[in-house]
């Protein structure tokens, strides 16, 4: 199990350091599989505002809270295993390959190069534009 402690950030609610913290009475009451990490719910967030806006701007801002997880030492095939697994949630079954398909290229390409930021910076990007693309070919 990885544990890490994050400091808390002002954008979008930080990814740690304050919150209740847990005492062992407290434990039994909380069922095991609704209790996330703070970084597992900071990428839940970045899914989520992904999906509600694809434009420079919001990839600007993942692209900040990306180097937040790195800086605060989420291992980077971690965060993009979670990102994915949490956009394929949100996301047609009509699209999903496509999604996997290019979380697998550029996966592939972030562990040849030597700035894992900017591979998956890079899907992200991608994930927008087959998202966005989905949206328009599907509502109009």
């Amino acid at each position: 199990m990885l544990c890490v402690r994050v400091s808390a950030s002002p954008q979008l609610g930080g990814i740690g350091g304050g919150g209740a913290s847990a005492s062992a009475s407290a434990a039994p009451s909380i069922p095991a599989g609704q209790l996330k990490a703070d970084w597992e719910q900071f990428i839940d967030n970045m899914g989520k505002s992904i999906c509600e806006e694809q434009s420079p701007q919001r990839l600007l801002r993942i692209r900040s809270n990306l180097y937040e997880l790195l800086t605060n030492v989420i291992p980077p095939d971690v965060i993009m295993k979670k990102l994915t697994e949490v956009l394929l949630r949100r996301v047609d079954d009509e699209i999903k390959h496509e999604i996997v398909q290019e979380a697998a290229f550029y996966d592939h390409r972030m562990h040849q190069g030597s700035k894992p930021i900017f591979h998956m910076e890079a899907f992200v990007a991608k994930f927008m534009a087959i998202y966005r693309r989905w949206c328009v070919e599907s509502f109009g």
